[in-house]
This record gives structure tokens, sequence and C-alpha cells, in this order.
């Protein structure tokens, strides 16, 4: 779309960004952040041939989705706090498109392993994003270009996701259970992963995947509902 049909779709959604701001408690110019750089992630990263490799032999598993997910909603806060938000995603794209850097949960595998096969795919669709992103921060038709695309997408995707109100700082306290958000059969479900990790009473779960309401479970021997 060129810059007119951007300052459509911009102007449109920023009521509707505001709404769903206020339906959420994402209040205030940190938490807007916050919830924006979930929605970078899903953009960016999430929702891509990430999940290629993820479905692949030799990609991350549920656990390693999971952390790095969560180490990059960090970082992605980072880029979209410098007060030159273009060079802060561009620093970000470096960051994704690192084939160097160790995965989190992955025993220092990286992408260069992880994304083998799928390099070449994964490398466009993070360029291309990050280009559409970067044509945004030139719009001063709405207050925060950035925040009225991303959040939408951040609450649509992933509300309950680390930077976000339903966040719950206890599922990486336990280590048990690690939710993120799906599409199933057309409705949004909350995927919880059980890692092979050992939890506060020592007790081991396997890897297993389960779909169920976005509330707080406790392993199979019930040690971590405390």
């Amino acid at each position: 779309m060129g810059p007119s049909e951007n300052c459509a779709l911009l102007t449109q959604l920023e009521p509707h960004c505001a709404g769903l701001r206020r339906e959420h408690r994402i209040e205030g110019i940190d938490a807007a952040i916050e919830a924006s750089a979930v929605g970078l992630v899903i953009l960016v990263w999430r929702n891509s041939p990430v999940e290629d490799m993820h479905a692949g032999r030799r990609g991350p598993d549920d656990a390693a989705m999971f952390a790095t997910s969560t180490e990059l909603q960090a970082a992605a806060a980072k880029a979209l706090r410098k007060d030159n938000r273009a060079w802060g995603l561009l620093d970000f794209e470096d960051y994704l498109l690192d084939r160097d850097r160790p995965w989190p949960v992955t025993a220092g595998r990286n992408l260069q392993d992880l994304g083998y096969g799928h390099l070449g795919t994964y490398q466009r669709h993070v360029k291309e994003q990050i280009n559409v992103l970067l044509g945004l921060t030139k719009h001063v038709c709405v207050e925060d270009p950035l925040a009225t695309y991303l959040i939408p997408r951040a609450i649509m995707y992933g509300r309950f996701h680390k930077g976000m109100p339903g966040w719950d700082s206890s599922w990486t306290g336990s280590g048990c259970c690690f939710p993120t958000l799906g599409i199933v059969d057309g409705a949004i479900r909350t995927t919880v992963t059980k890692p092979f990790v050992t939890c506060r009473a020592g007790c081991r779960s396997k890897t297993s995947s389960v779909l169920f309401a976005p509330v707080r479970r406790a392993c199979r021997t019930r040690c971590c509902s405390g």
C-alpha cells in the first residue's frame, strides 16, 4: 500500500485501537510500548517461517519458542523506546537475523542450525515486515502509528504474553506451564506447553501441549499450585 492508503488504514484503526486499550487496561506510554512490542514480535517473528522451523526436526521445540518470544519482547520494547524508532526497528531486525546468537532453551543452538532450510524465506519475511513498519514511522496522521498498528495485533494473538496486562509472572516462577496464543477452529485458544523441567518440588513433566482456558494450571503432581 502507498502512503495515502496507509493513512486511511491508520486513521480507521486509531479509534478501534483506543477502545481496545481501554478495554484491556493498556494505559500510559510504558504500557503502550510493552504491548506494541508484543505485536511487533508476533508480526515480524512469531507469524513467520519460524513456524516452519518449529515444525521441522531441527527447529526449536515448544519451550524454545516460548522462551525466545519472551526474550524478543524485551528486545522489541527496547527498540521501540529509542528516540529514533526507525533505528530501533533496524537494530531489532539485525537481532532477529543474527545467525550466531544462541536461542534460549536450545543448548546454545542458533538460527543457522535451527533454521536450516528456511533461512532465505525467514530473512525476506523479517525485512519485508520491518520495511512496512519503517514506512509507518513517517506518518503523522495519528499520534502513534506503530502503537495503532501493533496493539490490536497484540490483543488478538498475544493477550497473555509477557508485556500485556494479562501476563502472570507466576508462569515463569513455576516453570511448569508455558502459555502461548493461537487460532484453533477459527477461535483464539491458549496452548500450554509443559517442557521437561524441574519445578519447585523436584518433579519432572514431559513435553506436551494441551488447550485450556487461560488460567494458571499446575503440573501433573500439583506441586506448583501454590
